[in-house]
């Protein structure tokens, strides 16, 4: 008999220098696929994208392919903001699956952050036509949520253009309009635009009452000359969360949502409201919780609040290292 081959197999050139292998994985093939995609599951759950990505690069080494883990790599990387990767994930998923609706769901809000509006409608109005029956609650859910601004915003639109997607909206029948189309356009500009300044002028006078409680803290008279009544801090709480509550019930699209948020932290960050500050931007990173300018703005905030390892717990999620920002917190 020969020699037996003693060339070190792909598996043995994975074992650290400790003798276990770089990644556990168990003996037979079969198992060691299982657990790798068990692996990427408990990854994604814990928002460890990164890791997800890795173990997924093993999976396909090994020669899986299966268009869901596709799909998840494909939601990793839109939830790190790198959405150039997370469209060709999703095609490459739709190459193996393309009826795999979740990843047409997420094809349109890439299509949405990447303020491609009518690109979005074309993919659910196509998920609609195509694959309506197929849908699960949630499935449903999520297509309500990416629709709910184009519902308010771009009705005559949809009615005119999307019918499947007026079917799913319940909208009325498409009716020609009065108003000329620049008309409707200059319309809905000037009712988000009234909508957003009530809610920063509501926001100054938050701060004008905070900033004026301040001062009558400070001396008590001068609480008497004015006539300035205390604001207790509960009602500083339930503003906040007022104003929060109205920025999400906006019809806007979610980037818009977001940068209201920013906004708002902006402005009570700037009287040193810096507990409003963080609640807004922690709001914000519910729509979209790896939001590079978000992340960046609560790094900041909670620097000044004196969490300076929270401050970088926070930078580091950031899709790149922003040296500007770590010079800020290296202070």
């Amino acid at each position: 008999m020969g020699k037996r081959n003693r060339r070190p197999s792909k598996r043995q050139q994975n074992i650290a220098p400790n003798g276990n292998s770089a990644v556990q994985a168990p003996a037979q093939e079969g198992a060691e696929a299982a657990d790798w995609k068990k692996a990427m599951q408990t990854a994604m759950a814990e928002e460890n994208f990164g890791e997800a990505l890795n173990i997924l690069a093993k999976i396909i080494e090994a020669g899986h392919h299966e268009p869901e883990l596709l799909y998840q790599g494909a939601l990793a990387y839109f939830r790190l903001g790198d959405y150039t990767r997370a469209a060709s994930w999703v095609s490459n998923t739709l190459h193996f699956a393309a009826g795999h609706i979740e990843a047409r769901l997420l094809l349109a809000r890439i299509c949405i952050v990447e303020e491609r509006d009518e690109d979005a409608l074309a993919v659910c109005e196509y998920v609609l036509e195509h694959s309506s029956d197929a849908m699960s609650g949630g499935m449903e859910s999520e297509l309500q949520d990416i629709l709910s601004y184009y519902a308010a915003a771009e009705t005559d639109k949809i009615k005119a253009n999307y019918p499947h997607i007026a079917a799913f909206l319940k909208l009325e029948t498409a009716e020609k309009s009065t108003a000329a189309p620049g008309q409707t356009a200059a319309s809905e500009a000037e009712k988000k635009a009234t909508a957003l300044s009530s809610m920063l002028a509501k926001m100054k006078e938050l701060t004008d009452k905070k900033k004026a409680a301040a001062q009558a803290a400070a001396d008590p008279k001068e609480d008497l000359r004015h006539d300035v009544p205390a604001v207790p801090v509960q009602s500083t709480d339930d503003a906040v969360q007022d104003n929060i509550q109205a920025i999400l019930v906006q019809a806007v699209s979610l980037p818009e949502k977001i940068k209201m948020l920013n906004a708002f932290a902006g402005a009570a960050y700037f009287v040193d409201g810096l507990m409003e500050a963080r609640r807004y931007l922690e709001e914000a990173l519910k729509l979209d919780g790896f939001h590079a300018q978000t992340l960046t703005n609560l790094a900041i905030v909670e620097k000044n609040l004196g969490n300076k390892d929270e401050a970088l717990n926070t930078a580091a999620k950031l899709p790149m290292a922003d040296f500007a920002l770590l010079d800020i917190l290296r202070d």
